[in-house]
Parts: structure tokens; C-alpha cells; sequence
């Protein structure tokens, strides 16, 4: 018992206090004070027949501009989907003015501008391999991924099985 309350006094005498350093970041720039009015709209033209498709465009006082249009297609079949391709502009903070298109329909939403990075190039090597396995494939070629010693080829022809012990998920 004496053993315990020690060890109690000195936990206690030991335990400084914590400062809290782990305190939630600050935003910076935030302005103060009342916050100013939205933009207004300077041009507006909304075209909305209801049968699915439809017009817009607009344009701020501070020139940001959006078009857009979409549309049904294959209406009331299995593959009805929508169709909507538009584009917005907008003015950085360096001053340059932005633009971006896009198109959204059954292949998913696709946007490009300028300022917008692409994909690297694919290495010709990659390529090279991409369409050689195409080709191997095609032909029958089955590489089940296993190690071989040096001159020992994969069986040609026969369908991948997986090892045994192993399940075929």
C-alpha cells in the first residue's frame, strides 16, 4: 500500500501542466467585418422547355460567364441518359482569364481548358507491352504470372486455373 500511495505522489509531482499546442489552425486572410454582396447577374437567359432539355447563360458584373445546355438521350428507352455540354469563365486573381468546357453524358464528365494539366504521355516501352499482350492474348497465349527458371516457357493455349489450395474468387 505505502508502495502505491508513492507512486500516486510522485505521478502527481512529476505531472506538469499540458499546454494545449494541438488547437485548431486559424484561417488566414479572413476578413472582418459585414461580408459584401454577391456579385450581381447582368445577363440571364434560361430556356426550359420541359421535355428534358434545356438552355442557359449568364454573365456577372465581375465577368464570370457560364453557358449550358443538356438534353435527353434515347428518351424512354434502356439507355436514356442525359447529355450536357456547357463551358465557364472566370477571371483569376493573377488576371488571367480561365476558361473551362465540359461535357457530361454516358462516357462520364469530361472538362479541359488550358490551364487544366494533362495526362503524361505513356512511355513507348509500356505501349509496346500493352499491345503485346493484347496480341499474345488474342492468340492464346496464357501466362499464369508464375516464376520460371530461365528457358522454361508457360503452357500456350491452356485457360489460367488458379494454383491449388487457392480459390478462384
Amino acid at each position: 500500500m505505502k508502495l502505491f500511495l508513492m507512486a500516486v505522489l510522485v505521478s502527481a509531482a512529476s505531472a506538469g501542466r499540458l499546454d494545449n499546442n494541438y488547437g485548431q489552425p486559424q484561417p488566414q486572410n479572413v476578413r472582418s467585418g459585414p461580408t459584401p454582396p454577391p456579385p450581381a447577374i447582368v445577363r440571364l437567359t434560361n430556356d426550359n422547355p420541359g421535355d428534358g432539355s434545356y438552355k442557359f447563360d449568364f454573365e456577372t458584373e465581375n465577368r464570370i460567364t457560364q453557358q449550358e445546355i443538356g438534353a435527353v438521350k434515347n428518351a424512354g428507352t434502356d439507355q436514356e441518359t442525359n447529355v450536357i455540354q456547357g463551358s465557364y469563365s472566370y477571371t483569376g486573381p493573377d488576371g488571367v482569364t480561365y476558361t473551362v468546357n465540359y461535357i457530361a453524358d454516358e462516357n462520364g464528365f469530361r472538362a479541359s481548358g488550358d490551364h487544366i494539366p494533362t495526362a503524361a504521355p505513356v512511355p513507348a516501352e509500356i505501349a509496346e507491352a500493352v499491345q503485346q499482350n493484347i496480341a499474345e492474348e488474342a492468340a492464346g497465349y496464357s501466362d499464369d504470372g508464375q516464376y520460371r527458371p530461365e528457358g522454361q516457357e508457360p503452357s500456350r493455349g491452356l485457360p489460367n486455373r488458379p494454383q491449388k489450395g487457392y480459390r478462384n474468387y
